[in-house]
């Protein structure tokens, strides 16, 4: 309940789920489709309320295809934070991508200036803490924009637990020191993961590109 996935079809239509349901209710009948502006055009229920953000920006993103928003547990505590926490190991950075946070809200979800404020203030990164709201994952497949969602709620997660018991390394300081024990792949990786997600880290070039980039392929 309350959170909203969009999928853009091939003519330029959209996919989208009710709001009314929880996911244990949702079925293919209940899907409803929309065109580019958020208006329905079949589907037994009303396209939701929210769905300006997603309407925003899909208009700034045309390589987006699929964009996720919902209100996990631990990533919408740290957006309540107003903060990104940094990824304290490989599995919580799974789907690569980067992370921002937008606090750009001055109206309610269906006010369409409010969503183009906070789609702008997106820019070009692939997910986003909304601060005093939640999330916004995005993807050019289903299969990149779960992984990426699973992904960010586990790394919010992680770091919860990692500052909750006074801090940790971060992943690039963790790759370094695998360097140095010669595990050269594990490091590469670790890398990767800092540089992908870390804003500080984020101009510097990635040693280990191609087993993320398999995430942004397609499905079949």
């Amino acid at each position: 309940l309350a959170g909203h996935i969009t999928y853009k079809q091939p003519d330029g239509t959209f996919l989208v789920n009710p709001w009314p349901l929880v996911w244990d209710e949702f079925g293919p009948d209940d899907v409803i489709v929309m065109n580019e502006h958020g208006e329905k055009l079949s589907g037994a229920w009303q396209v939701p309320l929210g769905i300006p953000l997603h309407v925003a920006l899909h208009q700034l993103r045309p390589d987006v295809v699929v964009s996720v928003h919902n209100h996990p547990l631990y990533a919408t505590t740290y957006a309540n934070a107003k903060r990104v926490p940094p990824p304290y190991d490989q599995s919580s950075a799974l789907g690569g991508g980067t992370v921002v946070l937008v606090d750009e809200y001055t109206a309610a979800v269906n006010d369409v200036n409010a969503a183009q404020s906070a789609a702008q203030a997106m820019g070009s990164a692939d997910m986003a803490l909304l601060a005093n709201h939640g999330v916004m994952v995005t993807g050019i497949s289903i299969r990149a924009a779960h992984q990426r969602a699973v992904a960010l709620e586990q790394r919010c997660k992680h770091a919860w637990h990692v500052e909750a018991i006074g801090g940790g390394e971060r992943a690039l300081a963790i790759a370094a020191q695998a360097l140095e024990g010669g595990d050269e792949r594990w490091a590469a990786t670790l890398a990767h993961t800092a540089m992908r997600q870390c804003k500080e880290y984020s101009s510097m070039q990635p040693p280990w590109p191609t087993h993320y980039a398999q995430l942004d392929r397609p499905a079949r």
